[in-house]
């Protein structure tokens, strides 16, 4: 005899030993277990999305029934998670308005210092230093005004700014 044989025997005696009935799975048994039930029979389910912070009114009522404070709870939380995503925004934003002014400044400076070193350096007898001096603050106002133009990487299109959505 093969051991899956063996084995086989040896569970159909211990269930005869121990009085065990065995389950013989049949469509028969299904139609004996709910004799009531139609043979042809549909099966529904209902999918709920939530989208946001809140549960649906019935499911915070739901809530309630479990303990009264519950809804009050729920809604408190809500209301505190908003206010405190508001104040994360604003303070993003306030950081990027000040690094924004602070580049300004900055560059407000360097133009400054190119018109007021240029002619002294030219009156020096350096024309080409004072040539490159000049062309260097002319070309960081350009490209800062190219590069925010264009909304390359770090600098965002100036499209848009300052107006409420």
């Amino acid at each position: 005899m093969t051991s899956g044989k063996q084995s086989k025997r040896r569970r159909r005696e211990a269930t005869q030993a121990n009085n065990i009935p065995q389950a013989q799975p049949s469509v028969q048994n299904a139609q004996q277990l709910a004799p009531n039930r139609p043979p042809d029979h549909q099966t529904e389910f209902t999918v709920t999305a939530i989208s946001g912070p809140l549960p649906a009114p019935d499911i915070l009522t739901g809530y309630g029934h479990v303990n009264p404070t519950f809804p009050e709870r729920i809604v408190t939380m809500a209301e505190n998670q908003q206010a405190h995503r508001h104040q994360c925004e604003r303070t993003a934003l306030d950081s990027e308005i000040k690094a924004r002014t602070r580049g300004q400044a900055g560059l407000v400076l360097i133009c400054a210092l190119a018109i007021i070193v240029t002619p002294i350096i030219a009156i020096w007898g350096n024309e080409y230093v004072a040539g490159l001096i000049g062309a260097g603050g002319l070309a960081s106002v350009l490209v800062t005004a190219i590069t925010r133009a264009a909304g390359f990487p770090g600098h965002p299109p100036k499209t848009g700014e300052g107006k409420e959505e």
